[in-house]
């Protein structure tokens, strides 16, 4: 141990000396000759006044005894070597308590602040990835918390897949895409971004000064920004949440929920997240009872998806739309197979029974806390612009905007494919039977976007 300790001392970048109880210097480190240009033959067995003039040697003299006779360390500062030093005496204490040596260290003022800092700047950032840590995130918001960085946004993302690839590859290969999606996020927005590693996977950007538009304009880079990198082994895939404030007391951890709620509904688009098996379970389900087909899901989604970027959505409401779209026959799965599949006109009894799947629908998506927001979607999928539709007689604009839309695809897809009970119409016939609906059964100003998104296809 006592050749630990030398070795230690030696070492040590700054001045090092212990002298005795008689001002004697009994060790002194290379960086104290260096400091002071001496040789240690001039220094060792010699007190200071054999050593320094007597200006210098004053203070150093002056703390020394109050340190023997309070064993209290002390500390001053000096200028040597054109220098503003701090210089630390200490008491060298024997098993007894009582003083056996006195010690000291010189250091500069500037280079402990610069030390404090980068320990400060250590304490606060993710060791893995270099962007800030989680326990850094409250200090940053009450930094925030003035009008001045009004509108706020966060944004939320989560890697998808991040288990599996753990699983099979090790936590090494994990630990590279974890840092892959910090650069990638420090590559989009680190220069108005704040960035964070909220979890073992999940990362918070606040954006302060940024309103809904620059946070969806600062997603989309995100997006392309990660796929245009290579992802190794296995093909994962990033959800993104975002939220936005514009008031200055509303809690910044609500904001974070609202943006965590977005990311959740993403995930449930993806086949990659653990939530998303819900979703592929259920589409599944209406797949075996011969209900929905892949083809028609996929032509329903492209088209929604279609005419909601015609619509401006933002991404969440992209999300909500693909989730509604997807499920909006849910219900059907509780319907009678004889009824579903029947090649003939439906009775009375029996379309009062079908009519029944949206009410069904709405109570499965109530089950799951991740889908229940589209619940009304659902519900209501089957009002009409006149108020003639089912089950609320829901008129016009009181029907959500996403189901008026998943109203006109359904109709429009079913027409032009064949279904059990008849053939397919063409597409102009199909066309056709849209504009005569149009203000009666469908939203005219959809079917005006529709209608246009159609024509312009490729035949």
């Amino acid at each position: 141990m006592d050749r630990i300790l030398e070795l230690l001392f030696e070492s040590m970048p700054y001045p090092l000396w212990v002298k005795d109880l008689d001002n004697r210097y009994t060790k002194v480190n290379d960086s104290f000759l260096q400091l002071f240009g001496l040789h240690k033959e001039a220094v060792i067995g010699k007190t200071d006044e054999h050593v320094f003039s007597s200006d210098f040697v004053t203070p150093y003299s002056e703390a020394a005894e109050k340190v023997k006779q309070t064993l209290i360390p002390q500390k001053f500062e000096q200028i040597i070597d054109h220098k503003l030093r701090e210089c630390l005496i200490y008491p060298i204490l024997s098993n007894q308590q009582g003083i056996e040596a006195i010690a000291g260290i010189i250091t500069e003022p500037e280079e402990k602040v610069v030390i404090q800092q980068q320990l400060m700047e250590l304490s606060h950032k993710d060791t893995l990835t270099g962007v800030y840590n989680r326990n850094y995130f409250k200090e940053m918001i009450n930094k925030f918390s003035s009008k001045l960085y009004l509108p706020l946004s966060v944004i939320m993302c989560d890697i998808n897949g991040l288990r599996l690839l753990n699983g099979a590859f090790g936590h090494l290969e994990g630990d590279k895409h974890i840092k892959l999606v910090a650069d990638v996020l420090r590559e989009s927005c680190e220069e108005w971004g704040h960035i964070f590693r909220w979890g073992g996977d999940e990362f918070i950007i606040l954006l302060p000064n940024h309103d809904e538009k620059l946070c969806e304009k600062t997603i989309k880079e995100i997006m392309k920004n990660y796929k245009s990198h290579k992802h190794g082994f296995l093909e994962l895939s990033l959800s993104v949440g975002s939220a936005t404030t514009n008031i200055l007391n509303e809690q910044i951890y609500e904001v974070v929920k609202e943006a965590e709620s977005h990311l959740f509904r993403q995930k449930l688009l993806s086949e990659k997240s653990v939530r998303g098996s819900i979703m592929f379970s259920l589409q599944n389900s209406l797949e075996a009872k011969n209900v929905e087909t892949e083809k028609h899901t996929e032509r329903m989604v492209n088209y929604s998806l279609a005419l909601g970027r015609l619509l401006d959505f933002k991404i969440s409401q992209m999300d909500e739309l693909e989730l509604v779209t997807k499920l909006h026959d849910i219900g059907k799965i509780g319907i009678s197979e004889d009824i579903l599949l029947k090649p003939g006109k439906l009775t009375e009894e029996e379309f009062e029974v079908m009519k029944t799947h949206t009410e069904k629908g709405l109570r499965i998506v109530e089950a799951s806390n991740e889908l229940a927001h589209i619940g009304r979607g659902i519900l209501t999928h089957h009002e009409r612009w006149d108020g003639k539709g089912y089950p609320l007689g829901l008129k016009g604009e009181e029907i959500p905007l996403v189901s008026r839309i998943v109203s006109v695809v359904d109709s429009y897809d079913a027409m032009t494919n064949d279904r059990v009970y008849r053939k397919a119409m063409t597409k102009e016939e199909a066309v056709l039977e849209l504009k005569r609906c149009a203000g009666h059964q469908f939203d005219p100003k959809i079917v005006e976007l529709f209608i246009s998104l159609i024509e312009n296809e490729k035949a």
